[in-house]
């Protein structure tokens, strides 16, 4: 997106060359004049407003007398090049008139929705409340917890396992060995992928850490 071209301003004698801007040695008031250029006037005002509207870390670069000295070079440097430009007759090529008018349609548009929609259609807190009251489901989900067991054939064996848990052995670690060995088939082998229903009722009726045993 570019923005709209300004009308074509006389320019200066002298008006395009570059010169470095200084602020003045006292605190200027807001409209006083800092550069210009053609008919146009930057006062601080303008470079205030302009800082302000930037971007949080684009602030940064501008804080201060010295970064406002900053953006007002960088400001009269780009309007300089913009007038180079009026001098050439870009303003007529196609493509530009293009993208112009394209930019302006967009602007229009945006107007319109914020007249047509925008500042027509209030919501009120209330109606918001009752909305998800009436859709709670779709903004709730439903408890999960996540399972992770070790599933053996043989009941002494897996009570031993349980032992070495609750001593402190480490759970993923004996899971990895056992798998390793082929002597664990879980958890969900030879049940779709299913969770065990028994581990299911023990973690959804209490909470927190369960170390049980599973045989089959």
């Amino acid at each position: 997106m570019i923005p709209a071209d300004p009308e074509p301003q006389p320019e200066a004698e002298g008006a395009n060359e570059e010169k470095a801007v200084e602020m003045p040695e006292n605190q200027p008031t807001e409209d006083a004049v800092l550069a210009k250029i053609g008919k146009e006037s930057i006062n601080l005002s303008y470079i205030n407003k302009d800082i302000s509207e930037m971007q949080a870390w684009k602030q940064d670069k501008y804080k201060g007398k010295e970064g406002k000295i900053k953006y007002l070079n960088e400001l009269v440097e780009e309007k300089l090049m913009t007038l180079s430009a009026y001098d050439q007759k870009l303003q007529d090529d196609p493509e530009i008139s293009r993208q112009v008018k394209e930019y302006k349609d967009q602007l229009m548009l945006k107007d319109l929705v914020k007249q047509e929609v925008d500042d027509k259609i209030k919501i009120e807190d209330a109606d918001l409340q009752k909305y998800y009251d009436e859709h709670k489901e779709d903004y709730v989900d439903p408890e999960k917890i996540a399972v992770t067991e070790v599933t053996l054939k043989d009941e002494e064996k897996a009570k031993e396992i349980l032992d070495q848990i609750k001593n402190g052995g480490d759970f993923t670690e004996i899971a990895k060995e056992l798998d390793a060995k082929g002597e664990s088939f879980g958890p969900g082998m030879g049940k779709e992928g299913k969770t065990n229903p028994f581990s299911k009722k023990i973690v959804f009726k209490r909470k927190g850490i369960h170390r049980h045993c599973i045989w089959s």
